[in-house]
């Protein structure tokens, strides 16, 4: 799914571009024709992680719900819809009409939430487990709270405080642990086999994730704007997959670009050369 939904990209130097997500700067326009930096996130692109599939409670059906209308439905009637901000200082610096789609103001702080109430609505199961450092996890727990589930979230030690306190105070359970011993999704797959019945939930390699996050794409592609291209930032790509899918899926065929770090650029890499890579270290 995250390559069939790059190889909808085009590289070009909008005019008019919506940009997802938090933005902090916007590299100059030639990197665009590579599928480089086009804009600077705060945190490093997680490494990639395992498929969630490989668990066994993955391997179980889907919920009850009959159509991919009511699924819709529901998913939209839980999310907040996203915040439309036309900055003029950015616009103005880089000389195109830059549109801003913030997700800050969405159930627990971002996008997450949009794909972790998709993953628990669907999937058959009464416990999910993830590695995160904070938001998928936070917004795993929340989802769970509301539909009456559990969940485990796997994190490092590092981890900020109010993540893991907000990971606790929606129900969840934040395991904590020393990544320099055992990697976060080490310790995920020791779980799944202690938990067969679990659902191992990727933050991005999974297609309720990818669904979930299409909602986004939806509600872009009913803005009355005429964009050029949507920017949107890559760290495992299951936000930029989502938005091409659900730009699509409303026959608008807008470009999306996707934006990560030059110091972790695995997305564009992978993109390269065929095959998920991940970044060094």
């Amino acid at each position: 799914m995250f390559f069939k939904c790059f190889q909808q990209s085009k590289a070009i130097a909008p005019r008019r571009a919506l940009c997802c997500q938090e933005i902090f700067w916007w590299k100059h326009h030639p990197l665009l024709r590579s599928l480089k930096i086009v804009m600077l996130k705060g945190l490093q692109a997680e490494q990639v992680s395992p498929l969630a599939l490989e668990s066994p409670g993955n391997l179980q059906g889907g919920s009850d719900l009959k159509t991919k209308d009511k699924r819709r439905e529901t998913l939209e009637a839980e999310i907040c819809r996203t915040t439309i901000i036309e900055s003029r200082r950015l616009s103005s610096a880089l000389g195109a009409r830059v549109i801003l789609a913030s997700e800050a103001f969405q159930h627990t702080g971002s996008f997450k939430f949009r794909a972790a109430y998709n993953v628990v609505m669907q999937a058959e199961a009464d416990l999910f487990l993830t590695a995160s450092s904070g938001n998928f996890g936070q917004a795993l727990a929340y989802a769970c709270q509301l539909l009456g589930k559990s969940c485990i979230v796997v994190m490092p030690l590092t981890s900020s405080q109010v993540k893991v306190d907000a990971v606790r105070s929606y129900g969840g359970k934040a395991e904590l642990i020393d990544v320099t011993v055992k990697s976060r999704w080490d310790r995920v797959w020791e779980l799944a086999k202690e938990h067969p019945d679990a659902y191992v939930a990727s933050p991005y390699d999974d297609p309720f994730v990818i669904e979930g996050n299409s909602s986004l794409g939806r509600e872009l592609a009913a803005l009355e704007y005429d964009f050029d291209s949507v920017v949107v930032p890559v760290g495992g790509g299951g936000l930029a997959s989502g938005v091409v899918v659900g730009l699509l899926g409303e026959n608008n065929p807008v470009p999306v670009i996707g934006a990560e770090p030059l110091m972790a650029d695995d997305a564009a890499r992978s993109l390269r050369e065929g095959r998920i890579v991940s970044n060094e270290g």
